[in-house]
């Protein structure tokens, strides 16, 4: 079974019966938004079109490195689909002198407000040969009697990549879903987690407001008329450095190692998460994360006592950019996984926010549009 290249016809089918069947159950996915998602498809090739101008915008503005001068699209992308069955983004892969260096996942549906929902990304490299066989032989093992009846790439937690397997079984006839990570190959639970650095997966089409859906729509549209000429605004980055998160569970704990390196304290992971309270390797609240940051620089935190947390319509665009104009990097959680903040940019009437990404297989900080789905920040004051 071909994992990720799909024939016109087959996806044109996949689509159609995905639009009846969303994968989301309807207690969790309103139908309403479904089709709000999928009368607003944008086609590949006009996605690869809006991710070409957006790229050779962002090397022109001198936001991507200068590994991307010169680089060109590979039009043949990546779908990655939402849980709710319906396609998230193509992403294709940046190549400059026959080596993949980054990816631009461009938006498939106009809800999401503009071009791009992601640039700068470093690539995906996992083989599609060695996920068809480590998916073939986790099914065989551990679910006897069922058949795979489908396999797609989805964004579970959001940038996080998994495959969601449909499988049957052959003698009772039940069905069940498995998500499962691209990389490690761990099974993913389908709930939301409840703190950071925990499995769970959620839709991200569902995170988002039927009002802001509408809004993106609207600024979708504003955007054509304009002809998505380039019209460059403002941007402001923070030196930064990143981390890798040392732990699966450590994602707020690695962005605490970065938040530290930039007001120059050099903590390990496994100090700041005894101070958190996650010492033996689990997962973060908030909470847990003002723990260390308000902690005097005696016992080992960063003393910043003016630390808070906000959470929903305050964790929004504007509010990350006074931060960084204030020149303070910091945390944002989207339901289960802890990133940085730090940096700001407006481009073509589309507002970004620079990643800092502890995910080993995000080793590059990118650019990722304002949607409205992020649960909270932290600042780090």
């Amino acid at each position: 079974m071909r994992l990720f290249r799909w024939s016109a016809i087959l996806l044109a089918l996949l689509l159609a019966a995905m639009a009846m069947v969303p994968i989301v159950s309807a207690d969790n996915y309103s139908k309403e938004k479904f089709n709000l998602v999928e009368s607003n498809y944008i086609s590949s090739d006009a996605a690869y079109k809006n991710a070409v101008m957006t790229m050779q915008e962002f090397i022109l503005s001198g936001s991507l490195n200068a590994k991307w001068d010169g680089a060109t699209l590979n039009p043949q992308p990546l779908v990655i689909y939402d849980l709710n069955g319906a396609i998230l983004t193509y992403q294709f892969t940046a190549e400059k002198n026959g080596m993949k260096i980054g990816v631009a996942n461009s938006a498939a549906s106009k809800i999401i407000g503009g071009p791009i929902l992601a640039i700068g990304m470093s690539p995906t490299n996992f083989e599609e040969k060695t996920i068809d066989s480590k998916i073939n032989g986790i099914i065989s093992t551990t679910y006897l009697d069922y058949n795979i009846l489908s396999k797609n790439i989805v964004a579970y937690q959001y940038p996080k990549l998994g495959v969601l397997v449909q499988i049957s079984n052959s003698k009772t006839g039940e069905m069940k879903k498995i998500i499962i990570d691209v990389y490690d190959f761990s099974i993913i639970p389908e709930e939301k987690s409840v703190v950071e650095g925990t499995p769970g997966a959620w839709s991200f089409y569902d995170e988002m407001s039927l009002n802001q859906m509408n809004e993106n729509v609207q600024k979708w549209g504003n955007l054509q008329k304009s002809d998505m000429t380039p019209q460059y605004a403002s941007e402001k980055t923070l030196s930064y450095t990143r981390y890798d998160q040392a732990s699966e569970n450590w994602c707020a704990v690695a962005v605490a190692q970065m938040n530290s390196q930039f007001y120059e304290h050099s903590h390990t992971q496994q100090a700041i998460a005894d101070i958190m309270g996650n010492g033996d390797g689990d997962g973060s609240t908030p909470e847990m994360e003002l723990t260390y940051y308000q902690a005097s620089t005696e016992s080992g935190g960063l003393d910043k006592q003016n630390s808070i947390d906000v959470y929903s319509s305050s964790a929004n665009w504007n509010n990350a950019a006074d931060e960084i104009d204030a020149d303070r990097p910091l945390k944002v959680g989207n339901m289960g996984h802890a990133r940085a903040i730090a940096g700001y940019k407006i481009q073509s009437g589309s507002n970004y926010l620079y990643i800092y990404d502890p995910n080993p297989s995000l080793t590059d900080p990118f650019w990722e549009m304002y949607t409205g789905t992020y649960n909270n920040y932290v600042y780090v004051r």
